[in-house]
């Protein structure tokens, strides 16, 4: 599979909006943030659980469940390691993390020759069951790892936070948002503990697969090139 080599190069151009007059004012900035973020590249992961026992779900064929994220940050080292994802919801995958027994995932960060893995956990209406194809083994914690991958983390759930209404902070309002239907399109924040880091020491030779400009891409680490943009 021959796939894309990241270089990033262009101007700079600022815009600041802190106040709302007008929907056009804040679709505005959406559209500014959006544009931006695209230039920026992103890791691809991929988070696999156990797939509900209880489900009244009739597609269910498969023990495991995993989606493609949108988003995977780490926040934080000390006093113990912390990463941060959204997800759309609504979707089974959020519901699942959040009724997961002890919370557990995993979080597979795709190589790039995993392209195709990565489409397969984003695209439910192509592809309802995509564990099935898809190799894969469980960890010494019970959790499913795709094949392949540069390595995975073993995680608990610490916090789940719908963001579709975080006008109001108060404890009253956040419980209220928190049970209410979110809109369509809406996401929700997780913050994991890291409990296992396996790094898969055969797939050293590969580089990270990462989203950028609405493609999966990769990295450039040729030498003596000032344009290439490497993690």
């Amino acid at each position: 599979m021959n796939i894309s080599r990241l270089r990033l190069t262009g101007a700079c151009s600022r815009a600041y909006s802190s106040n709302f007059s007008s929907r056009a004012e804040h679709h505005n900035l959406l559209e500014r943030l959006a544009g931006l973020l695209r230039e920026t590249a992103q890791p691809v992961a991929v988070v696999t659980t156990h797939a509900s026992a209880n489900s009244n779900d009739q597609d269910v064929a498969h023990p495991y469940h995993g989606a493609t994220l949108s988003s995977f940050t780490s926040i934080s080292f000390l006093p113990y390691p912390v990463i941060a994802f959204s997800l759309r919801v609504p979707s089974r995958m959020a519901t699942l993390l959040r009724s997961a027994k002890d919370h557990a995932f995993a979080m597979n960060i795709l190589s790039d020759s995993q392209e195709s893995v990565a489409l397969a956990f984003s695209r439910p209406d192509l592809f309802p069951r995509p564990f099935i194809g898809c190799p894969y083994k469980t960890n010494e914690d019970g959790l499913p790892v795709i094949n392949g991958v540069l390595g995975s983390l073993s995680c608990r759930t610490l916090i789940s936070l719908p963001l579709h209404n975080l006008e109001r902070p108060d404890d009253k309002t956040l419980a209220q948002t928190q049970s209410a239907e979110p809109p369509k399109g809406s996401s929700e924040l997780f913050l994991a503990k890291v409990l296992r880091v396996d790094i898969n020491e055969t797939e050293k030779s590969h580089l990270p697969l990462v989203y950028h400009r609405r493609k999966y891409v990769t990295v450039d680490l040729t030498p003596g090139k000032p344009n290439a943009r490497h993690g």
